[in-house]
């Protein structure tokens, strides 16, 4: 019967495209691993490698179960993880993906109150777009991703929870040598800039998608930067122009000294969504996280959340005490996400 420990050391093998590497890595000896190996092919009588004399190669059985093997394995993480948040919910890892505007809009306030909740908690965020995400979420090296995306997109193999939609605007430095107001025929001589992980992927997409809704020929020139600090900071200081979500813009326009340059063509909205894997349970940590999000996102429509118009001690002795309440069922149920009836 195939083990664990099985497939732990066949992963470890792919990783390392070499039993040696395999084995030192995992601190066992070669033999040990090529047994291991051996013994896995026997059980599930289908040849996994292709052992070559430049290493290690998988054959479309081992392609396979390099997936499902990694699903499994992460799974097993989340049991053990969820199992020992039931009991004194202050331990577990939540991994994540975000996009920039989420970043800065939901996740700060979602965040604080999950670590003043459990401390203990190991989180680690991933910045980027949804293009950057598909391969952690398909093999569930994360438990989800809050990113923005365009509104009503939907996803043949991750499921999309929107939270909220947004306004785009187009952001120049406040001494833009350019007209204002203007149209966008007239913006195409000026290099526009996508920055942000991921943003050669969707903030390119943006930009061809908004001048070719209006019929008007794409700029001379996009830049792409993978850095969003590094990217506003060369706005600030060049005639650069971008697309930005407009809660992004609200909060860090003004001390970039930027603006938002008004144009006569529709700009179309964007949505803040959760995105998860449809083939796995969340850990009970993430599901707690997504909760609160869901909750910060619910008021965050208006100007202001309705969590940051309380003092900071008022918003956290409020929702500790309605988690102390309602801890264990939350745990146990997977309603918490309260995602819409026809999903999840």
């Amino acid at each position: 019967m195939m083990k664990l420990s099985q497939l732990v050391s066949f992963l470890a093998v792919v990783e390392h495209k070499s039993i040696r590497a395999a084995a030192r890595a995992l601190g066992v000896t070669q033999p040990g691993i090529s047994k291991t190996m051996h013994d896995l092919e026997s059980d599930l009588q289908v040849p996994l490698l292709k052992r070559l004399s430049g290493g290690i190669e998988l054959t479309e059985f081992g392609h396979l179960l390099q997936v499902r093997a990694s699903l499994l394995l992460q799974e097993v993480h989340r049991i053990k993880a969820s199992l020992h948040y039931l009991r004194d919910f202050n331990t577990g890892h939540v991994t994540l993906g975000a996009s920039a505007s989420a970043a800065h809009t939901l996740l700060p306030l979602a965040l604080e109150h999950f670590m003043a909740e459990s401390p203990a908690i190991e989180i680690t965020i991933k910045e980027g777009s949804l293009s950057l995400f598909r391969t952690g979420l398909r093999d569930g090296t994360l438990d989800f991703v809050i990113a923005n995306l365009p509104v009503g997109m939907t996803d043949d193999e991750f499921e999309v929870s929107p939270l909220f939609t947004f306004k785009n605007v187009i952001g120049v430095r406040n001494s833009f040598a350019g007209p204002a107001p203007t149209h966008l025929k007239h913006l195409r001589d000026f290099p526009w800039i996508v920055p942000g992980p991921g943003g050669s992927t969707g903030g390119n997409e943006l930009i061809t998608s908004l001048f070719a809704a209006h019929k008007v020929e794409l700029p001379k020139r996009i830049i792409r930067c993978e850095s969003l600090a590094t990217g506003l900071g060369m706005m600030a200081n060049a005639d650069l122009i971008g697309l930005f979500t407009k809660p992004l813009a609200d909060l860090e326009f003004q001390r970039m000294g930027l603006k938002t340059l008004e144009v006569a063509e529709r700009i179309p909205a964007g949505q803040i969504a959760l995105v998860f894997n449809q083939n796995t349970q969340q850990s009970l940590a993430a599901e707690r996280l997504v909760a609160l999000l869901r909750l910060n996102a619910a008021n965050f429509k208006n100007s202001e959340s309705v969590l940051r118009q309380k003092s900071p001690q008022t918003r956290l002795t409020k929702v500790a005490a309605s988690s102390a309440s309602t801890r264990r069922s939350q745990a146990v149920s997977p309603k918490l996400k309260q995602k819409p009836a026809s999903k999840r």
